[in-house]
């Protein structure tokens, strides 16, 4: 099983491994003696009132060769992280609150499908929303109020999934702080405190 914590760090340096340097070696041994110091963590699973939870974010603009933001997304089923994905987004978003709007809905396409996943397993789930973590109000006024302005409809047209998902009661979005941000690892490398975290 992979590491959610190595996630951002894998996909942000992958692009560099056609001609590794000092750098990347340096990389490559933190990485290994991070993974040394947690071979022993494991996945622990409590009771849960939810059966799932979701953490988007986005960092806007950081690929400086492109300005392409990056997404993430993380689930969790009893605090424990089941399903998590780190990627650059595909077009290049000319705000924050788009780029935050674009992570998403990314995440909620994988809610849906884990939603269906699970009612298949189990028949029946609990038909309440899935609650989605965010760190942008604006993004989540975005997503809860279908009133377009000038400024935001390119946005709500490109991902009008998320608006649907949240009609069908799929999902509900909360805002939360971003010291409290589980999938802010996936979309910047952190300091070593806070990774450790």
């Amino acid at each position: 099983m992979g590491d959610v914590r190595l996630e951002f760090f894998l996909l942000a340096g992958s692009p560099k491994d056609e001609n590794p340097g000092m750098p990347h070696w340096t990389a490559a041994k933190r990485v290994l003696k991070y993974l040394k110091g947690t071979k022993n963590r494991g996945l622990t699973f409590r009771p849960t009132k939810r059966p799932f939870v979701g953490y988007a974010d986005a960092d806007w603009a950081s690929d400086i060769t492109n300005r392409k933001s990056y997404s993430g997304c993380a689930l969790k089923f009893s605090d424990e992280a089941i399903s998590w994905e780190s990627k650059k987004q595909h077009c290049v978003a000319l705000s924050s609150t788009e780029a935050e709007y674009i992570a998403l809905s990314e995440c909620a396409k994988e809610i849906f499908y884990l939603r269906r996943f699970l009612n298949e397993l189990y028949e029946s789930v609990d038909e309440t929303p899935t609650v989605v973590f965010s760190d942008s109000q604006a993004a989540q006024k975005l997503v809860q109020n279908p009133i377009f302005h000038s400024r935001t409809k390119h946005i709500v047209i490109r991902c009008r999934y998320i608006r649907e998902v949240y009609e069908l009661g799929e999902i509900q979005i909360n805002c939360i702080p971003t010291d409290k941000m589980a999938a802010d690892i996936l979309t910047k490398t952190l300091t070593f405190q806070k990774h450790g975290n």
